[in-house]
């Protein structure tokens, strides 16, 4: 459905019924229309998944690494990257969001794969504007113990994470990447 559909739609007074955190409304002129208002942007969780894998998996080729998708083997990281050179194959759970989102929530088996694997495994953040671009951090491994055996998860503030989190790929190079990668690995997460 596009937007100026959708916005007449909503204005008849129908329902349109989506997926929590789906919509993002942001005040603009709406596309199509002669007046301000509320412009909707509809964004699959599905869609932005795709969107976050793509970003890491280009940001890794970026680095010379050669990353696989493995998120359906549900082995608690979403891509594998081997670095070509070292031979280190980095272990990175990917978290797309949209603009907005407050929190990212990361699984037991996620956080116990973390804690196996402290200098191998990496969190990426990206973050998923309506329009589809993204922002890319990757954050070392930040946990410092073991779950609570009755633990299934744990959220984080999304905002606290983005504070802490290594180069927005936007505004670097792979050659700059690559060292503020390097860096956060060696400097251990923000224990």
């Amino acid at each position: 459905m596009d937007q100026e559909t959708l916005q007449q739609y909503l204005q008849n007074g129908n329902a349109f019924v989506v997926d929590k955190g789906a919509i993002i409304i942001t005040r603009e002129r709406s596309p199509g229309l002669n007046k301000p208002g509320p412009t909707l942007h509809v964004l699959s969780k599905q869609r932005v998944e795709r969107i976050a894998m793509r970003a890491v998996i280009d940001a890794e080729c970026a680095l010379g690494c050669s990353p696989k998708d493995v998120s359906a083997l549900k082995c608690g990281f979403d891509v594998e990257s081997l670095d070509v050179q070292t031979g280190a194959a980095r272990k990175i759970e990917v978290k797309g969001r949209v603009i907005g989102a407050k929190t990212v929530t990361l699984s037991r088996n996620e956080i116990e794969t973390g804690l196996k694997y402290p200098n191998l495994w990496l969190l990426a953040v990206v973050l998923v504007e309506p329009t589809g671009e993204s922002q890319l951090r990757y954050l070392p491994c930040p946990f410092l113990s073991s779950l609570d055996p009755h633990v299934r998860s744990v959220t984080y503030e999304l905002e606290a994470l983005w504070r802490v989190a290594a180069f927005p790929l936007a505004s670097a190079g792979p050659g700059r990447v690559e060292r503020v990668l390097r860096f956060g690995l060696s400097a251990g997460g923000y224990r």
